[in-house]
């Protein structure tokens, strides 16, 4: 930390964190929260959630969270599991009848761990806008698409988690479409989030942003059908995530041998992990462990589960990247959270404008060592 910044708060720390991001990458609302053994220890809001009107961000305000949404997918899966109807090891034609005899062999952990080798249907997507225009389309283009073989590499597809909503509705007797997160919502007493896209008029939504040419900031237009729910399309707040990260560390979720078997990365077949976990991503640092997901390069949230920690920050626009803070921010609450390599380089050169960057790069091009980032 610079000079005099031992006087700061945890809490004034970390608004100086968010609000220089804001500055620096062009962020126009956002909201974050922190939560700290079993409560919120911060929850702030930030600047616009429409640049048309504008309109002030609240702790009211709806975020899109994209894939941060297949979380929750992973915890539906683990509460299957508890219940003694879902078995993660076993091939996924033990669920499913109406699947390529390919797909078939794929386990239902190899799903959730992005290791399938399975094309990805958002292939078929437009690359105007974010999702699927004709869901049904894609989906039989999809079938038609070669494999790779299970476990051979981590690649991340949106066909993973569509397989695991259906296989967990047809566990639970519902249509194929149906919400996965309706009991989590409940015990965590989310009151804000639901689904939705940009068809739809959703109360107290910001609006999504992207930046074109010339670093313009344009409208973004998203689409996220009920078939790709297990994926992304949930909208919700700062407030309501601090409830389900303090539900998740409090063990109200699931049982504590259900989040340790979730937050385990997914092998390949040579023995190497996937940086995915089930449903959810993992980094191990020098110095901690955290389990998060980001959305959509615009939302993030990370669990620090040997601290108590959460933390989650939501903006209107892609490529904020707050994935990149999430560190940065439990630091300021627990300095046992200690920075190295990549993350400590990125906080202390954002302090200062990266004027050491240039220098740095070719320290490591002229000697070949690149320590200083890991």
């Amino acid at each position: 930390m610079r000079s005099g910044a031992e006087a700061e708060t945890p809490s004034q720390r970390t608004d100086v964190i968010l609000r220089r991001a804001m500055a620096d990458r062009k962020i126009p609302g956002m909201q974050a929260a922190v939560v700290m053994n079993g409560r919120a220890v911060f929850l702030r809001s930030y600047g616009v959630a429409n640049l048309q009107t504008p309109v002030a961000v609240t702790s009211e305000t709806l975020f899109s969270i994209n894939s941060i949404t297949k979380t929750f997918t992973g915890v539906a899966a683990m509460e299957e599991v508890e219940r003694g109807r879902l078995e993660l090891s076993a091939p996924i034609s033990a669920y499913l009848s109406d699947i390529p005899s390919a797909w078939g062999k794929v386990t239902v952990r190899q799903l959730l761990g992005q290791v399938s080798g399975l094309p990805d249907i958002f292939a078929y997507g437009d690359s105007e806008f974010t999702g699927i225009r004709n869901e049904k389309a894609a989906w039989a283009w999809a079938v038609q698409q070669p494999t790779s073989p299970p476990g051979e590499k981590e690649d991340y597809c949106q066909t993973n988690l569509r397989l695991v909503q259906l296989i967990i509705n047809k566990l639970e007797g519902r249509p194929p479409d149906s919400s996965l997160i309706d009991r989590q919502l409940s015990i965590a007493g989310m009151m804000n989030t639901s689904y939705g896209d940009s068809r739809d008029v959703i109360l107290n939504k910001s609006q999504p942003y992207r930046i074109g040419e010339n670093g313009l900031i344009l409208n973004h237009f998203e689409q996220f059908g009920p078939m790709m729910h297990a994926n992304s399309g949930l909208n919700t707040t700062a407030d309501d995530m601090a409830r389900w990260m303090i539900s998740i560390l409090g063990g109200k979720q699931i049982s504590d041998a259900s989040r340790t078997t979730m937050w385990t990365p997914v092998p390949l077949n040579d023995g190497s992990l996937s940086s995915f976990a089930l449903g959810w991503s993992r980094e191990q640092r020098r110095h901690y462990t955290s389990v998060g997901m980001e959305g959509g390069a615009r939302s993030a949230f990370a669990l620090y589960p040997d601290r108590g920690i959460g933390v989650v920050i939501l903006t209107n626009i892609l490529g904020a990247s707050p994935e990149d803070l999430t560190d940065e921010v439990a630091a300021a609450f627990d300095d046992r959270i200690e920075l190295s390599g990549v993350s400590k380089f990125r906080a202390d050169e954002e302090v200062d404008g990266f004027a050491h960057l240039n220098r740095m790069i070719a320290d490591v091009e002229a000697t070949g060592a690149d320590d200083g980032f890991r």
